[in-house]
């Protein structure tokens, strides 16, 4: 039962982030200041390398 679970939530965050990637190419989406993921993990590599 656990390995169904794992997998299903798996493919649904996939599914969540490819429509909120869809939206915001339209211009749809989050608006800013809201965060998005893309935004988090663009300034990752800037706190992995001076921290």
């Amino acid at each position: 039962m656990l390995p169904s679970v794992i997998a299903v939530s798996t493919l649904l965050v996939s599914d969540m982030i490819m429509t909120e990637a869809a939206l915001s190419f339209l211009g749809l989406g989050i608006q800013p200041p809201h965060a998005v993921v893309g935004r988090p993990d663009r300034r990752a590599p800037t706190y992995l390398y001076t921290g």
